[in-house]
């Protein structure tokens, strides 16, 4: 494969910044949520797309 000018390649450094920061962006203070509160999340995601 041939690159351009105007591509931009991603050496493996820059790779694993990248991965860095977008783990940094889901970090949060709170604990994940349990299997029951997937549920009702899950239960109102549905009811809201196919109910309303």
């Amino acid at each position: 494969m041939e690159t351009t000018d105007t591509e931009v390649k991603l050496t493996l450094g820059d790779r694993k910044g990248s991965a860095k920061r977008l783990r940094g962006l889901a970090k949060t203070d709170m604990p994940p949520p349990t299997d029951a509160g997937v549920a009702v999340m899950l239960e109102e995601r549905l009811v809201d797309k196919y109910l309303k």
